[in-house]
């Protein structure tokens, strides 16, 4: 073997006995060789050399100790010359063998094709997983522990492919997402041990499987995709976020898809939910690209979550290439074309604070949600929000518009909604712990609990205090009161289309932005007071639950804060929303892709920095 941290899986191939000889200098049972694509008559040492190089660029399984000898792939009735006794040529067309680093046994001539073992240093996995050899498209765990080691294929294995556009992407499952073999926990034992394996994977990740895409991993959840601060979690170690000193929450509910993307170079993507931020904020403060689709544009079949009113499913990511191609595939296969970013005209609106002097900067929670108010003098402006400045000049200038500033509980109170309150808090702030608290009950919850208790001779399945409390809310929520919040949610929905959207140029693209996160600290380790079970007032991610737009977490910069576990100086994100009308997804792909490529936007990093 090449090296200890790597695992083999069999495929349909052998050498011929002529071949195994080749290996019969070596002393261990199992000799690491390369397989190399090779459609020219003749190969040279300076050969050998370039294509080192092009391995070691393009792969992160590949390395030298795979060299002890080299099989050439090569086109039917090619014969190439080579020199060197420990390269030779076979047919491709009769042997099926990948490109890249491979196994073979001595004494049989089969090969094996190899995956790396990489450690979850942060906790972000339930388990690791390899394909079924006994169920199609379906997966055994590899293993399940509280830190486990994920098998990684060679990418060199996965060849670009005009009808596999995903091809050799890594990709990690949230766990409430059912995977074909594998139970689904839902961020909870009690779940676990209730019910059994999944008989089919969810129709949104076999979309990416059968673009090519690599499932290596179920990522950690939340109790039932809860809200939850890292000192709720019961059942298992919360994830840790990489980014500043490495004890800062990485939020919920997807927090070990965000972990395990912000923390792991090795991992491309991964896929979470969102109901009403549970993709946005972990990607705000772990430092990544995170996108929340219009609302009903992803298959929902076998997914967990409180509603399917609001919940949806996304994907996480660091370099803005891959996060539009997947998330691009994942919302719309067939990539329809659309008009350059550079011939479109853009409505930018802008919505600010109110310019109040005593308390110029109210939050929610320590997070921002506005941008400051055009009177308030930017000498007040913290650290962050001046960088964030900077990325809405940019976009101004590389969009050719101008940001429209407003103040959205001035324009609902002046643009009044027939049978609503004047106050948006009052219109729209019960809609969502209502809407979830109840129907998380009636869509599975409380089946649950049935089903525990029977198996368990009466026993409450455990439950953190705080979701409890919740659920026990949600069964108090009245008809009445989900009718009333239903029509709430419309009468904001339409206010959103005719008046928001709509008062402004119908013929261009309308984006909405605002600032996701500014590099306040949230460390891991505190513990949350719970006063009040729900925030009842508006948010900001209304947009995204109630209006169902396409709402995309952008990392704009890093922000330096004294850390009080390093007692040394570190640095977070600040992150900005950006948000089109409902079915724009693709657009908004193209402007951040617009935005990447002239300078205001950068590819990221894993671990405790986002930019190298």
């Amino acid at each position: 073997m090449a090296t200890s941290s790597n695992i083999t899986f069999s495929i349909d191939g052998s050498l011929k006995p002529r071949l195994i000889a080749k290996a019969g200098d070596f002393d261990d049972d199992f000799v690491a060789i390369t397989a190399v694509s090779w459609d020219k008559s003749r190969f040279a040492k300076n050969d050998l050399e370039d294509v080192c190089h092009r391995y070691e660029k393009e792969d992160d399984v590949w390395c030298r100790s795979f060299l002890s000898f080299v099989i050439l792939l090569q086109p039917s009735k090619m014969k190439c010359t080579t020199s060197s006794k420990r390269v030779f040529a076979i047919d491709n067309t009769k042997a099926k063998i990948p490109a890249g680093p491979l196994v073979v046994e001595r004494s049989t001539g089969h090969i094996f094709m190899v995956a790396k073992l990489e450690a979850d240093t942060h906790c972000a996995f339930v388990s690791s997983i390899v394909p079924s050899n006994k169920h199609k498209k379906g997966f055994v765990e590899y293993m399940r522990s509280e830190e486990v080691v994920v098998p990684i294929p060679s990418k060199l294995y996965f060849p670009k492919l005009e009808s596999k556009p995903l091809n050799g992407i890594r990709v990690a499952v949230k766990d409430s997402i059912a995977l074909k073999g594998l139970p689904t926990s839902f961020g909870s034992k009690a779940w676990l041990e209730t019910y059994p394996a999944e008989i089919a994977t969810a129709p949104c990740i076999q979309k990416l499987m059968d673009a090519g895409a690599v499932i290596v991993g179920k990522v950690k959840s939340t109790e039932f995709a809860e809200g939850l601060h890292p000192s709720d979690w019961i059942d298992t170690t919360c994830p840790f976020n990489p980014r500043g000193d490495g004890q800062q929450s990485a939020s919920s509910s997807s927090a070990g898809s965000a972990s395990a993307v912000a923390a792991y170079d090795w991992l491309d993507v991964s896929v979470g939910t969102d109901t009403g931020g549970s993709i946005r904020h972990p990607a705000a403060v772990s430092g990544l690209y995170g996108q929340r689709p219009t609302h009903g544009r992803v298959d929902l079949a076998g997914v967990l979550g409180a509603t399917d009113l609001f919940n949806t499913v996304g994907i996480f990511a660091r370099d803005v290439d891959t996060f539009s191609k997947v998330g691009g595939f994942l919302v719309d296969s067939t990539q329809p074309e659309r008009a350059l970013v550079s011939q479109r005209k853009f409505n930018l609106l802008y919505p600010t604070r109110a310019p109040q002097s005593e308390n110029p900067d109210p939050h929610y929670h320590g997070q921002h949600r506005w941008f400051p108010h055009p009177e308030v003098d930017q000498s007040t402006w913290s650290e962050a929000e001046k960088r964030i400045e900077q990325t809405v000049l940019n976009m101004e200038k590389l969009l050719d518009c101008k940001r429209i500033p407003f103040n959205i509980n001035e324009l609902w109170r002046a643009t009044p909604v027939i049978g609503q309150p004047k106050s948006l808090d009052e219109a729209v702030g019960h809609v969502y712990s209502a809407i979830t608290t109840s129907s998380a009950l009636h869509t599975g919850i409380d089946e649950f609990v049935a089903t525990y208790k029977q198996n368990k001779g009466g026993e409450e399945p455990p439950m953190a205090a705080i979701v409890r409390a919740r659920l026990e809310y949600g069964r108090k929520v009245t008809p009445e009161a989900i009718a009333s919040a239903l029509e709430a949610t419309q009468a904001f929905r339409e206010w959103t289309e005719n008046t928001l959207f709509g008062s402004y140029d119908r013929e261009a693209t309308t984006l909405l932005i605002f600032p996701q996160t500014c590099g306040r600290p949230d460390y891991r380790d505190e513990i949350p007071s719970y006063t009040e079970l729900f925030n009842n007032t508006f948010s900001i991610y209304a947009f995204g639950y109630l209006v169902g737009c396409p709402d995309y977490t952008l990392p704009v910069a890093e922000v330096p804060f004294e850390s009080r576990i390093t007692g040394q100086t570190e640095y977070l994100p600040a992150s900005i929303s950006l948000i089109g009308r409902p079915g724009t997804d693709l657009e908004l792909f193209d402007v951040v892709e617009y935005l990447r490529e002239n300078g205001a936007l950068s590819d990221l990093t894993a671990g405790s920095r986002m930019f190298a």
